[in-house]
């Protein structure tokens, strides 16, 4: 089995977000605390907190990705006093990453099971790739025929495969 971490930085490569060029020095111009706030949020209904920053619920952005328009409005009300060290930012997303794994393993999923999961996911967001199309914030879209890649099918023949 291909080093799950390997093929994620594979497809952030191939999808454009890791370059020889890029640079994560500027902390207020990177959104990967809104996608994994928007990550975490995906599930649940969230009008209750878009009342909360007077977001309109009827606009094209929200009515597609309420989540995202929530996450969103959380980072731009919040006061970054400092910006985070190199270090701060990387415990920050390993913390993120053990969270994610600790989940997955009070599922009932081995680390096998979270390596292949990993995988199998990795492999659907790599055909995201083939005719990139991306949003206004930079955000790699799933591609018209997505449903022919969702790796929702390959995940659930891997937990049916647990028993769980």
């Amino acid at each position: 089995m291909t080093n799950p971490i390997q093929k994620v930085i594979e497809f952030t490569m191939k999808a454009g977000f890791i370059t020889k060029d890029s640079n994560f020095s500027n902390f207020r111009d990177v959104k990967e605390s809104a996608y994994l706030i928007e990550e975490a949020l995906e599930p649940y209904g969230v009008d209750y907190l878009a009342d909360s920053f007077e977001l309109m619920k009827t606009t094209p952005e929200y009515l597609k990705n309420p989540q995202r328009e929530v996450a969103k409005a959380i980072l731009a009300n919040t006061d970054v006093a400092t910006v985070p060290t190199k270090v701060q930012l990387v415990d920050k997303y390993v913390d993120a990453i053990i969270y994610a794994v600790g989940s997955l393993g009070k599922m009932g999923l081995t680390h096998q099971d979270i390596s292949a999961a990993i995988n199998i996911v990795t492999e659907a967001n790599m055909k995201k790739t083939l005719n990139p199309v991306y949003d206004d914030d930079g955000k790699l879209l799933k591609p018209a025929d997505w449903d022919k890649y969702d790796p929702e099918y390959k995940l659930l023949n891997l937990i049916n495969k647990r028993g769980l």
